[in-house]
C-alpha cells in the first residue's frame, strides 16, 4: 500500500480537496452550533490585547477573565434592549410607514406619466413594495440577536476561550516540537485576524456614529436603531453598506418627503464611500491580502455555510483559511490566488514553510 508520503502533489491535492468538501458541509450541517462557537472564538481574539492590558496591571488571570466577560456581558445586555426596544416601536408603526411609502411610489408614478415618461413605477415595485425593505433590511441584524438565545454558551465558551489562550503556545511547542515555525505561524494567523477585526471594529463604529448622527440632523426617526444596523452590516463586504442605507432612505422619505430624502442618500453615500473607499484602504494597506473578486465570492460562499452570521464573518474567515494555506507546500498556489496579487515585476513570494 502506497504511503501517505509517497503520493504526488496532484493525489495530495485532490485528498485536501475532498476534505475541505467533507469539512464544509459538515459545518453547513452543524451550523446551530459552529456560529456560536465562532462567536465566541472572535470575542476572544478581539479580547486578547484588552486581556494583556489587564495582566500588565497586576490581576492574575481569572480575575482579568472575569473583569472581560463581565463587560461584554453588560455590553450585549444594553445593545440587546436597545435594539428590542426600537424593533418593537418600529413593527408597531411600520403598517403606516408602508402606506406612506407606497402612496409616494404611486405620486412619483403619477408624476413620470405627466411628463411623458415609459416608466410604470407601480408596476415595477408590485412585487416588491418599498416599504417591505424596511423589513428586509434588517434580516442580517435579526439573526446577530438571535445569537441572544445561546448568549450563555457563548459567554461560557468566550471565557473558557480566553482561558485557554494562556496555555496554548505551550500546547503548540509540546505536540510539534518546533517552536518557531508553528508557533509563529499560529502568531501570524492571530495577528492578521486581529489587526482586521481592529480596524473593521473602529470604522464601523465610525459610521454608525455618523449614520445615526446624519439621521438626527435630516429628522429621521430611529437614529440609534439605524446606527447599530449600520455597525453590523458593513461588516458584509460591498452590499452591506447599501442594505444598510435603504431603511435611513425609506424613513426619511416617509417622515420629510423627496428633497430630505435626497439629502439622506448623499449623507449616506458620502459616509460610506470616505470610510469605506478612503479611510479603510489607508489602515489595511495590504494586511487584508485577498482579492476583491475573493471578498465578494467569499460573502456569498460563507453566508451558503453558516447562514447570514457567516456573511459578517465571511472576510476573516477567508484570511484564516488563506493564511492556513499559504504555509502549506501543496497549496500555496491556492493562497497566491485568494491574495491580492503582485505589481508590476515582483518576484513572486517563496513559501514561508519552504527550508533548505
Amino acid at each position: 500500500m502506497t504511503a501517505p508520503n509517497a503520493l504526488g502533489t496532484g493525489a495530495r491535492a485532490l485528498l485536501a480537496g475532498a476534505c475541505a468538501v467533507i469539512v464544509v458541509l459538515f459545518l453547513q450541517m452543524a451550523s446551530a452550533v459552529v456560529v456560536p462557537v465562532l462567536a465566541a472564538a472572535f470575542l476572544a481574539v478581539v479580547s486578547l490585547p484588552p486581556l494583556a492590558w489587564l495582566r500588565s496591571l497586576g490581576l492574575p488571570r481569572w480575575m482579568a477573565v472575569l473583569v472581560l466577560l463581565l463587560t461584554v456581558f453588560a455590553l450585549l445586555s444594553v445593545l440587546t434592549a436597545v435594539v428590542t426596544h426600537n424593533v418593537t416601536v418600529l413593527a408597531s408603526n411600520l403598517p403606516a410607514y408602508r402606506e406612506v411609502l407606497d402612496a409616494k411610489a404611486a405620486d412619483f408614478n403619477a408624476w413620470l406619466a405627466e411628463r411623458n415618461v415609459p416608466v410604470d413605477v407601480t408596476t415595477l415595485l408590485s412585487d416588491a413594495r418599498p416599504g417591505d425593505v424596511l423589513g428586509y433590511a434588517t434580516g442580517v441584524l435579526a439573526a446577530a440577536a438571535s445569537l441572544a438565545r445561546d448568549s450563555l454558551f457563548v459567554l461560557l465558551a468566550y471565557a473558557f476561550l480566553l482561558m485557554e489562550a494562556a496555555v496554548l503556545p505551550g500546547k503548540i511547542r509540546q505536540i510539534t516540537g518546533r517552536v518557531d515555525d508553528d508557533l509563529g505561524r499560529f502568531e501570524g494567523v492571530l495577528g492578521d485576524v486581529q489587526g482586521y477585526l481592529k480596524v473593521k471594529l473602529g470604522t464601523n463604529l465610525l459610521t454608525g456614529v455618523l449614520v445615526a448622527l446624519s439621521c438626527v440632523v435630516l429628522n429621521t426617526p430611529y437614529a440609534v436603531l439605524i446606527g447599530v444596523v449600520a455597525f453590523f452590516l458593513n461588516f458584509i463586504p460591498a452590499i452591506g453598506p447599501i442594505i444598510a442605507s435603504i431603511p435611513a432612505v425609506l424613513l426619511c422619505l416617509a417622515m420629510n418627503g423627496w428633497w430630505m430624502a435626497v439629502g439622506m442618500v448623499v449623507a449616506q453615500l458620502v459616509i460610506n464611500v470616505s470610510i469605506g473607499s478612503g479611510l479603510e484602504p489607508m489602515l489595511f494597506g495590504r494586511r487584508l491580502g485577498l482579492s476583491a473578486a475573493v471578498v465578494f465570492l467569499s460573502l456569498v460562499f460563507w453566508g451558503w455555510v453558516l447562514g447570514p452570521i457567516g456573511m459578517l464573518l465571511s472576510v476573516p474567515l477567508t484570511m484564516i483559511v488563506r493564511i492556513l494555506l499559504d504555509h502549506s507546500e501543496d497549496l500555496h498556489w491556492l493562497a497566491v490566488l485568494l491574495g491580492p496579487g503582485v505589481t508590476g515585476g515582483a518576484k513572486p513570494r517563496q513559501a514561508a514553510h519552504a527550508r533548505a
